[in-house]
């Protein structure tokens, strides 16, 4: 079955940690728990982490309540969770989350080494072995003039059975040689290094369709 990307996170989000309205909103969260129960409430309140060089900022944990209107609830903390479903009442969306640990700074992908704690990590693409997530990122740059800093999008993946994910693409974080970047956090995957090194790569395409890059390593990995 082709991989299908979720066109409605890539084009209509600015920013995907939960950026709620001052009324609190009426969401039903689903919660899969590590040994498989499941739970179910109303959205409460939520806690972000942030971590990495470029800030990368997830929830972290999730507060629900049995009513819609119930003032007290249970926090669970990404550690405690497996999947998380938020279910807007509204009818307009759905957003599945995924609890998985954060690639430890300064360590190779390949390696998998993880951060301390897990973190809700928000699905925009499902493949055949591939998931693909967005983050919010605050890139900093350093000027003659001060610090500049910019809000954007962290895009990140995982292959099924993964417990870190793995962030490839930040945008206005790139360096000048992009190539080796990819082929860095994609280098567990010969194949896709030799895709990254061929003629057929472009660095453009993936600014374009951040994820069309996952397409591609689920062609390899989903064989």
């Amino acid at each position: 079955m082709k991989s299908k990307l979720f066109i409605v996170f890539l084009l209509s989000m600015a920013f995907v940690a939960s950026a709620w309205a001052k009324e609190r909103p009426e969401v039903k969260c689903v919660l899969t728990l590590n040994d498989g129960k499941t739970v179910e409430g109303w959205f409460l309140k939520e806690g972000f982490g942030t971590y990495g060089p470029n800030r990368l900022k997830n929830v972290d944990e999730i507060t629900i309540t049995p009513t819609k209107d119930g003032k007290d609830g249970t926090t669970y903390k990404a550690d405690d969770v497996k999947v998380l479903k938020y279910i807007y009442q509204n009818g307009s969306e759905e957003k599945e989350y995924r609890s998985l640990y954060a690639l430890k700074p300064q360590t190779r992908p390949r390696n998998l080494k993880h951060s301390g704690h897990k973190y809700f990590w928000m699905v925009a693409y499902k493949g055949k072995k591939v998931l693909g997530f967005l983050s919010e990122a605050t890139v900093t740059h350093t000027l003659p003039w001060g610090r500049n800093e910019i809000k954007t999008k962290a895009y990140s993946y995982c292959i099924d059975g993964d417990e870190v994910a793995v962030t490839y693409y930040v945008p206005y974080d790139m360096s000048l040689n992009a190539k080796t970047e990819y082929k860095y956090n994609f280098e567990r995957f010969p194949e896709m290094v030799e895709f990254i090194k061929s003629k057929d790569f472009s660095t453009k395409a993936i600014k374009e369709n951040p994820f069309s890059i996952l397409e591609k390593l689920d062609g390899f990995v989903g064989k």
